[in-house]
């Protein structure tokens, strides 16, 4: 629950143009002391989404927490960094200044870094201040599609939103890894084994899963991904990536700055020297997330989709990389793996002026109409059951 007895509170900077080398180094130093970073709290990711958006202008919210009772910079340390942008928005017929995350629109699943200490009153108190006093005219800051390993106090996200993201432990709690049997139902294990053979024995070779991880070997990878993505049915829909040259460079140029950072990983599977399946990936010390995953469609019958992931799973294992693996969403086809689930949820933090108050009960207005729908169709549903039986 909402600390409203804490003896410190967040002190946020909220900084417009470039970081000083201080403050980079600190965020990179938050990442690599976090075991559940994901692509959106890297400050380059954010950037390169620029490019795919109006010209913005990043706005840089960086929480500072005393180490002790002496509260001089040099006992300072950064706990919570993301990226903003503003952009104006309508709801229900009223315009309003909405903060957003740079990356927001691009990602299926994006996090917070620190998240967990907006849990406290007085910190939440001061970010409003602070972005009161450098942000003119904002309303509201959202985020959907958070994924908090700390859940978020209910007052500051939506209660009619929600939505998954799917994941599997890798590793017992003694760090050891796991049994492919243990991680996914026998029986689609046996299928999956079973699509593995029949490949091998119809197409006369072998199944290589090959994991790309360096900056030259990560922009190749990218390529076999692009390749492959396009050949399918997203290629003549216009939407795989290779059919978007910004969307490609923003990839390219991202995933490049990761290997440069060791957060990289490229998947791709051949069965001798043809690309049956690939995956774009962003790997911390504990968990791999699948971004993206693409295969032959001309092989669909074999399941190579499935065939990758099962192989990626046991790569890590293999390889003691890390805890879980993540996917970005909860898809259908993933349902019949049982993979455990994340709760995406949307943060909702409103400027306290009189517009600000204005939007959040009109937001409150919509989340209790939306909650008493959902009621009664979930008691006509009941009703409905109860006079087929």
């Amino acid at each position: 629950m909402l600390d409203k007895n804490t003896s410190s509170a967040i002190e946020w900077i909220v900084k417009q143009g470039s970081l000083p080398e201080k403050d980079l180094t600190e965020w990179s130093c938050l990442i690599s002391r976090s075991a559940h970073a994901t692509s959106s709290n890297i400050v380059e990711f954010n950037l390169n989404g620029i490019r795919l958006t109006d010209s913005i202008n990043p706005i840089y919210v960086l929480g500072y927490l005393s180490e002790n009772s002496q509260e001089s910079n040099n006992n300072k340390s950064l706990k919570v960094a993301l990226v903003l942008t503003q952009k104006q928005k309508s709801f229900m017929g009223i315009k309003f200044n909405l903060l957003q995350p740079i990356s927001h629109d691009h990602v299926d699943m994006m996090s917070i870094l620190g998240a967990e200490h907006l849990n406290d009153t007085k910190s939440v108190s001061f970010l409003k201040k602070a972005l009161k006093e450098n942000i003119k005219g904002w309303c509201m800051l959202s985020a959907r599609r958070l994924r908090c390993i700390e859940p978020l106090h209910k007052r500051l996200i939506s209660p009619s939103y929600s939505r998954k993201s799917a994941y599997f432990k890798l590793r017992d709690g003694e760090n050891n890894g796991l049994e492919m049997k243990n991680i996914i139902p026998k029986k689609l294990l046996k299928n999956i084994k079973r699509f593995e053979r029949k490949i091998e024995k119809e197409h006369l070779s072998s199944l290589q899963l090959i994991a790309y991880s360096s900056k030259d070997d990560v922009n190749a990878g990218l390529s076999e991904f692009f390749k492959l993505e396009s050949s399918g049915w997203k290629g003549k829909a216009g939407s795989a990536i290779q059919c978007d040259s910004q969307l490609e460079s923003f990839y390219r140029d991202s995933w490049r700055s990761f290997a440069n950072e060791g957060f990289a990983k490229i998947f791709v599977l051949n069965s001798g020297d043809r690309v049956i399946a690939s995956g774009i990936a962003f790997q911390t010390k504990d968990e791999v997330i699948l971004h993206k995953i693409a295969f032959d469609e001309e092989l669909s019958e074999y399941g190579p989709g499935s065939i990758l992931v099962k192989q990626i799973m046991q790569n890590v294992i293999d390889e003691c990389l890390v805890k879980t693996i993540c996917f970005n969403t909860n898809p259908p086809w993933l349902r019949r793996w049982h993979a455990q689930c994340y709760d995406l949820v949307a943060l909702q933090i409103f400027n306290s002026s009189l517009k600000g108050s204005i939007i959040k009960n009109l937001f409150k207005l919509v989340d209790t109409l939306r909650a008493i729908k959902q009621n009664l169709n979930k008691k006509l549903k009941q009703k409905r059951q109860a006079k087929e039986k």
